[in-house]
Order: C-alpha cells, then sequence, then structure tokens
C-alpha cells in the first residue's frame, strides 16, 4: 500500500481514500503521537514540521523549540554530510531507506540511531520524510570511545602546550555525556593540586573544594553518583537548597606510575550507565594528557636552561671584552713608552738592559695577542661582529701577506715555510677578515709547536673539485684521545703553570667559530709527536 499525506498546521492527517474515514485519520495521528517510538517529519527543505512526545524526551527538547528548525541542527557535526544525502535521495525517487546516523541532543550529548526514513506526499504533491528512530548508542558506544580517543590522541601529538588540549578533551567527552563544568588541576612542588583550567558551559556553584578531597588519591577513573555526592556536600555544611550535581569524575592525570595531577567533571544530569559500567577509556585518554604534560614540563627546563646558558655566555663574553678593553689600554701606554726610552737610550744600551727591552716588547705582543683573541671570540659569540662576503683572491689577499708576515718568526726558530699552490685561479667568496684569521691562527700555531723541520702551506683542488689548503707541519702532533677536544673554549693539551706553551686555548676555538661563518670545513690529521696537518676546505 502506497502512502500520501495531507500536511496541516504542522500536524500529519490520515491518507485520503474512498474506504478511509475520520477513523482511519484518528488512528494514523495517534499511532504517531503516542508511539514509544521517536518519530518526526521533515519537509522537502530539510525543516522539522511534527514530532512527537518520546522524540522530544529523547533529544531533550520541547516541541516548540524544534518546529521549523532546521533537521540538521539536531544532526551531530561529523554526520551532517551523510545526512543531506540521505535526504537528496529520499526527496528524490527513493521511498524508502535505513540509515545509520548520529544525532546530538540540546545538552550537547550524541546518540547513533537506526533511522527508518519513508517519504510521503500532501494533496499537491510535496514530498515529506517520515523518521523513527531506534537508538543503537550501545551497539556503537565502543566506536564513538574510539573515534573520541583517536581525536584527543591526535591533538595531544601536536599541540604545543597542554591548555590547546583541555577544551578538545571537554568537547569530545561532551559527546558521550552531559559536561557542566570541567577543570584541571596540577600538583605543585609541595604536592598540593593547583588548578590550570576551568571551563563551565552553565552558572553552577563549583564543589570542587569539597569533592577533591574524596578521590585526590585515586589510581583510577571514578565517578561520585548523586546519593554519595549529596551525602559528602552536606558532610561539609552544603545547604541543602543547593541544586546539586547529579555525577562527579575524577580522571587521575597519570604517565606510567607518575600522577602529574587531576581532571574533574561536573555534570547535573545523570550518566549514561553503558559509560559509567567502564571508564577505562579516561585512564587512557589521561595518559596520554599526563604525557603532553611531562612533555611541556620538560620542553620548559630545556628552554629554562638554554636562556641561562645563554645568559651566562653573554655575561662571560661582556666580562671578555671589559676585561680586554681596560687591560689594552694601559698595554699600549706601557709599549709606546717602553719603545721610547729604547730609543732615547740607542747606542747606549747594555746587554742586559736590551734583553730586558726586548722581553717588554715579547711580553706585550704576547698579551695584545691574548687581548684580540679575547676580543675576538666576545664579538662572535654576542653575535656583534659583522660578516662582509665578498670575492677575493685567497693567494693575493690571504695567503701571500699571511705567509710574509710569519716568515721572522719562523726563521727565528730555524724551520723552513713552504708555499706550495697548483691553482692558477684560487678566488673565493669570503669574509676577509674571519678568513684571514683562520690562517693566521693554524699556522702561529704550526710554528708554535714545532721545533724542528718545516712548515707546508699548500694549495690545490681536491677530489670533490674544492678548493683546499693544507697546513702541514713536523711539529709535536696531538694525541687521539685530545683531538676531539682541540676545538673547544679555553682548552690545551697541556694546562698547568708547567705547560710549555703559552695561550690561553681561544685560538681553534675561533678558527671552528670563523669557519662556520664562512662555511668552510676544517679537518685535522695528527699523531703525537709525528706532526700536523689541518685542512681548510671551501664548500
Amino acid at each position: 500500500m502506497s502512502f500520501t499525506a495531507n500536511i496541516s498546521k504542522n500536524k500529519i492527517i490520515s491518507p485520503e481514500s474512498p474506504h478511509s474515514g475520520n477513523n482511519v485519520k484518528y488512528i494514523f495521528k495517534k499511532i504517531f503521537k503516542e508511539s514509544n517510538v521517536p518519530k518526526f517529519v521533515v519537509d522537502r527543505n530539510s525543516k522539522i514540521i511534527e514530532v512527537n512526545k518520546e522524540f522530544c524526551n529523547v533529544l531533550g527538547y520541547t516541541k516548540k523549540e524544534l518546529i521549523g528548525k532546521s533537521l540538521y541542527k539536531i544532526i551531530a557535526d561529523d554526520f551532517v554530510l551523510k545526512s543531506k544525502k540521505v535526504h537528496s535521495k529520499l526527496i528524490g525517487e527513493t521511498q524508502f531507506l535505513k540509515v545509520e546516523e548520529k544525532y546530538k541532543r540540546k545538552n550537547g550529548t550524541s546518540f547513533y540511531a537506526l533511522s527508518t526514513n519513508i517519504k510521503v506526499s500532501d494533496e499537491s504533491g510535496q514530498p515529506y520524510r517520515v523518521v523513527s528512530l531506534i537508538d543503537i548508542s550501545e551497539r556503537m558506544q565502543y566506536e564513538l570511545i574510539q573515534s573520541i580517543q583517536l581525536n584527543i590522541a591526535n591533538k595531544a601529538s601536536f599541540c604545543k602546550h597542554p591548555l590547546h588540549i583541555y577544551e578538545t578533551i571537554m568537547n569530545s567527552l561532551s559527546e558521550l555525556f552531559s559536561i557542566d563544568l570541567m577543570s584541571v588541576y596540577l600538583n605543585n612542588e609541595n604536592g598540593s593540586l593547583a588548578k590550570v583550567f576551568q571551563k563551565k558551559k552553565k552558572k553552577k556553584e563549583n564543589f570542587d573544594n569539597y569533592l577533591i578531597p574524596a578521590i585526590e588519591n585515586i589510581s583510577s577513573s571514578v565517578i561520585l553518583k548523586e546519593p554519595d555526592i549529596r551525602k559528602i556536600l552536606f558532610s561539609k555544611g552544603v545547604s541543602s537548597n543547593c541544586e546539586l550535581p547529579k555525577t562527579y569524575i575524577g580522571i587521575p592525570l597519570k604517565a606510567g606510575e607518575n600522577k602529574s595531577g587531576l581532571i574533574t567533571i561536573v555534570s547535573y544530569e545523570k550518566i549514561n550507565p553503558v559509560i559509567a559500567k567502564d571508564l577505562s577509556f579516561l585512564d587512557i585518554i589521561s595518559s596520554q594528557i599526563a604525557m603532553v604534560i611531562e612533555r611541556n614540563k620538560y620542553e620548559n627546563e630545556l628552554k629554562a636552561a638554554k636562556e641561562k646558558a645563554e645568559e651566562a655566555s653573554r655575561l662571560k663574553s661582556e666580562f671578555l671584552a671589559q676585561i680586554s678593553h681596560e687591560v689594552r689600554t694601559p698595554l699600549n701606554s706601557i709599549l709606546s713608552f717602553s719603545n721610547l726610552i729604547e730609543s732615547e737610550l740607542n747606542g747606549s744600551l747594555s746587554e742586559e738592559l736590551k734583553e730586558s727591552f726586548d722581553m717588554i716588547r715579547r711580553g706585550g705582543d704576547r698579551l695584545r695577542r691574548t687581548i684580540e683573541l679575547l676580543l675576538n671570540a666576545s664579538q662572535v659569540q654576542n653575535g656583534k661582529y659583522k660578516v662582509h662576503i665578498e670575492n677575493i683572491n685567497l693567494e693575493k689577499n690571504i695567503l701571500i701577506p699571511i705567509i710574509k708576515q710569519f716568515e721572522s718568526a719562523a726563521e727565528e726558530k730555524g724551520l723552513k715555510l713552504e708555499y706550495d699552490n697548483n691553482l692558477k685561479n684560487s678566488n673565493i667568496v669570503c669574509d676577509l677578515y674571519t678568513t684571514g684569521q683562520i690562517f693566521i691562527n693554524l699556522i702561529d700555531n704550526a710554528i708554535k709547536y714545532t721545533h724542528k723541520g718545516k712548515i707546508v702551506i699548500k694549495v690545490f683542488k681536491n677530489e670533490n673539485g674544492q678548493i683546499q689548503v693544507d697546513i702541514i707541519d713536523t711539529g709535536i702532533g696531538i694525541s687521539e684521545e685530545y683531538l676531539p677536544k682541540i676545538f673547544e673554549t679555553f682548552s690545551q693539551e697541556e694546562t698547568g703553570y708547567t705547560r710549555k706553551y703559552e695561550g690561553i686555548g681561544l685560538g681553534l676555538s675561533l678558527v671552528k667559530e670563523y669557519a662556520a661563518i664562512n662555511e668552510i670545513e676544517i679537518k685535522v690529521d695528527s699523531k703525537k709527536g709525528l706532526g700536523s696537518k689541518f685542512s681548510v676546505v671551501f664548500k
């Protein structure tokens, strides 16, 4: 039998038929209104035009709140698209359709239903849907919980701060049960709980101060139901005239055995018995949140440690710069007056005085060199050095001038200083000053730590087609144990007052910093007693 129907004043009237009459109309209306199955009618524009009492009870709305509203107001957001496709089919050619859908109640919770949809028409042929619902939430509850867990897990994986996920938890769990208030408490250093998040949906009194003592030591999620809540609150002197919650949930925040806090949830409605029966899924969610909290705590500690280290480095650099300035000014005066006195006494100096002036000059040069290293280190570490990248000729602008600078120092020690360039074109792009300082430090070290033999500066293209400069010496070499430490600040293989070689261990650390500025690679090959080879590779 096919159905047509008249729609008059938003009320369903029975089909007109030669054999139907008022009795049929009455039966049709009675079945619709008094059925214990939720039913409603939707027009072609997805507007609700009729509902029965059971439908209102299930969704928590009054009839007045539903009539004239869009169907999609009561469809869960993630099912709206599916619902629109179903509606399009039924308004089109399809006469009958059963489909699983997800509806949302007035309090924000969701439930799954199997909807039976029948298309009917009025006298003018306008189509309508008569929908009957069967709640299948219990069967679908596991899937809904899995979906919520997955959503929270995804948010937990990417959120940068726990506060970003608390609201996600509240919104997600609201699909399962009504939530009027959710609070998050974390442990202080003294072990007490401090509130870090709270959100209300209704202007209700917060009873956490009274209820938390009953649940703060829990190891897994628990529910306090209305009788227990009433008993606890009345024992604390709360007036019996207050509206009291019907459900209070406590969720411990635990990552493994470490408990970091507590989530409390208040509802003024009774919780679904299916949910209340097993809260283990809440413990899984809490472990995800606890891990986010622990991760955030670790990141904050790491950030604080980094900031502390950077501040210490900044203060150290400022100290070095200040001390260097204070030492260099009087040093220049001492050396200037020393040279002036030596000039005035020229021709009448004894050998002993000549040696004294030489000692002043050598000591001054050593101190000036140390000050320059300190100032350079301070500039680099503070980021105050301004890099100037330009095209230069490596041989003409850097190597030849530096080699000439060190010729006399090598000659004084009886060392050969050889230069071997196999390149016709040694143009490079770099910062002239810092690149020059790399070679000054490396050649200075080669001469300092070599007592006999020679130092070779060799320029060539390596197997990768890169310009490479090797500084090779026949000096004392570097032990295998110390090699990994040679670029550390203030590091020296020999330490203490008995060490044989001057210096404060800044030269090679600056070489590393300058190499980084110019994207230069520094390689070291050395053995104790057999000399060293430092390779400077231009990328």
